[in-house]
Parts: structure tokens; C-alpha cells; sequence
């Protein structure tokens, strides 16, 4: 059997886990490529795509065992299922891989990375019903059979940097549910392991890639790097980051939506939840009056500077006061920044 090369990939995701880019780390070429190979997408809008009632009607041929006792049946079946054999390799075939085509690996917080996995699985998860017996399908003949399915060794992966076990968690929730895995390919040859039978197909070609961003990490034949992004897929479990033009949107409908500047009303309740910090300034320090805060405050919420009026700005207390004004968390609004003098009883 001829093989793709297998290829291993590294891909650095940001905290976000947003974004990913791929950049090979190494790449082993074909052991045999004779003739030029085409681009992934010529293969795919050429091959024919093919269903679970397809792909069993296409298998059938490979697995099915003509009788023995009945020789003008035999016969007849041996012929039908010999033309059917010479002429598999004329037509190829397109799918999705199954559940079991992608595994990602658990994050290594030595190396701050995961693994993603991909193997030649077309019908690893469940077998396809042929004459009511099941068979698998498959790149490689399996290594054995675990709960039942398939072991495959890994067709190709590629590594996710992950700074932490937040972003770690993040990709694992928003991104790996995602992935996906195009595969085209020809029928093969049977396989018979631990009492389970399969067909091995040729892989033709694959890609891997996020169906909500279209963004994809490997790719066999290989074209010129970075590679195109496809046409995206999402749906209601696609994360909102993952589409720009709706983070966009939703950023400019929240600042839309947004007071033009803060109300007094606004200032006073941020200002009047620090009082106990301020109330315990007055008894460590055991002096009162009248403080006059100097503050520029940004649209976001967050103070930009913040000073006291004489005399408290020398004293011990004011330092006391800043520390808690610090604190303070204001509504944003769409002004970029407002400059306020406020003053504020210390008892």
C-alpha cells in the first residue's frame, strides 16, 4: 500500500484559544510518488461523495464470500465481485471522518502543549451493516481491536501551544469539538483481526481543519504554506470569537448602547461602596474633614490618574485614602475620558 506522507505539525494558540496557525516542524515526503500530485481541493470536488449506505454498497465487494456448494453461483458471484474489485480504483471517494479520526491528547504542563491526532478513521466509531455482518473501514489494517473498535497507529498530528491550564480548558471546550477531518480516498483490500473484519482504503489525500473559522492544520497533498483557509461551517456551537465580523458587531452594538458619560448618581455609588475602607483610614489615622479627590476616569471604568488636594496629598492618611480610591470600579460609557473634582466627607 502506498502511503501520504506523515507529517507532524506544531501550532501556536494564543490565552484566547481564537486563533490558530500551523507551521511544520517536520515533514516526512512520500516513499514512492511517481506522477504530480494535485491540490487537496481538485481531489475533493473530483471524488464522489459517499454516505453510510454508500460505503457499505462500496465495501461489499471486498467482504463478501461467494458460496462454495453451489458453482453456477459461485461463479456468477466471483464475477461480479472480481469486476467489481478490477474496477475500484477508477473512481475515488470523499467523507468526513468519523468521531474517532481526531484525538487530542491531555495538556502536558511540562511542555505547555497539546497534541492533536489524526487517524485514517472513515468507520472507526460504528461499522457499517454489510449483509448484516459489520465492518470497518479504515486506512491501515488495525494493531488490534480495544472495546471493540479499531487501534490505529497515528496517520499525522500536530502540537497546540497552550500558556496554561485556562487556555488549555479553553481549546478543549471552544475549539476541539470543532475539528474536523476531510478524506478522500479508493477502496483497498480486506483485513481480518481478533475475529473482526474491515476494509483498508487508500488515502488519497486529507485535511484537518476548525469548521467554524475554516482555519487548517494539515493538509496532505501539500500546497504552498500558510494554508487557504476553507469555507466556514458554523452553527450555534461555534464559539462568537470565532467569526470576526459578529465580534465586531457585537463589540460596536455594546459601545452603541453605552451612556455618553458617568452621572453623578454613578460616581456617587462607585465612590460610596469604598466608605468602610475609607471609615477605617479616619480610625487608624484618627483625623476627619473634607478630602477633595482629583481623578481623570477612561471610558472603560478605570481611573487614568487620581491625586488628592493639599493637604491630605502629604499626609500619611492620604496615602491610606489612595490605596482604597484604587479600588473603585465605575460603569464604562462611551466618552473616552472624564476629568472630575469631587469631594468626600472622612469620618
Amino acid at each position: 500500500m502506498t502511503k501520504l506522507g506523515r507529517t507532524c505539525f506544531a501550532v501556536v494558540l494564543l490565552a484566547s484559544a481564537a486563533g490558530l496557525g500551523a507551521e511544520p516542524v517536520e515533514v516526512k515526503a512520500p516513499a514512492a510518488d511517481v506522477a504530480p500530485r494535485v491540490a487537496f481541493d481538485e481531489l475533493w470536488d473530483s471524488a464522489k461523495p459517499v454516505n453510510s449506505g454508500d460505503l457499505a454498497r462500496m465495501v461489499e465487494p471486498l467482504v463478501s464470500e461467494c458460496p462454495a456448494d453451489q458453482e453456477l453461483s459461485s461463479r456468477q458471484c466471483r464475477s461480479v465481485r472480481d469486476w467489481a474489485l478490477s474496477h475500484s480504483g477508477d473512481v475515488s471517494y470523499r467523507t468526513l471522518g468519523d468521531g474517532n479520526s481526531i484525538r487530542v491528547s491531555p495538556y502536558d504542563p511540562a511542555r505547555k502543549l497539546r497534541t492533536v491526532e489524526f487517524f485514517g478513521c472513515i468507520a472507526c466509531s460504528a461499522p457499517v451493516d454489510v449483509d448484516g455482518r459489520p465492518v470497518w473501514v479504515s486506512s491501515e489494517d488495525p494493531e488490534s481491536m480495544k472495546s471493540g473498535k479499531p487501534s490505529l497507529p497515528v496517520w499525522s498530528s500536530f502540537t497546540v501551544s497552550l500558556v496554561d491550564v485556562k487556555a488549555s480548558d479553553r481549546f478543549e471546550k471552544e475549539v476541539a469539538p470543532q475539528l474536523r477531518a476531510q478524506l478522500v480516498f479508493q477502496p483497498e483490500a480486506k483485513w481480518s483481526v481478533e475475529k473482526s473484519i474491515g476494509v483498508r482504503v487508500k488515502l488519497l489525500g486529507y485535511r484537518v481543519y476548525n469548521r467554524c473559522t475554516g482555519e487548517v492544520f494539515l493538509l496532505d497533498p501539500h500546497t504552498p504554506k500558510p494554508y487557504a483557509k476553507i469555507a466556514r461551517e458554523p452553527d450555534a456551537s461555534c464559539p462568537a470569537e470565532s467569526d470576526p465580523a459578529e465580534v465586531a458587531r457585537r463589540k460596536q452594538a455594546a459601545h452603541d448602547a453605552l451612556p455618553e458619560t458617568l452621572s453623578i448618581a454613578q460616581v456617587e455609588k462607585s465612590l460610596g461602596a469604598l466608605k468602610s475602607q475609607m471609615h477605617a483610614c479616619f480610625v487608624h489615622f484618627e483625623r476627619g474633614g473634607t478630602i477633595t479627590i482629583k481623578m481623570t476616569i477612561l471610558g472603560e471604568g478605570k481611573f487614568e490618574s487620581l491625586e488628592l488636594a493639599p493637604p491630605y496629598d502629604k499626609e500619611p492618611i492620604g496615602d491610606c485614602v489612595l490605596t482604597a480610591l484604587k479600588t473603585a470600579k465605575f460603569p464604562p460609557f462611551k466618552t473616552d475620558k472624564i476629568k472630575l473634582t469631587y469631594p468626600m466627607m472622612l469620618h
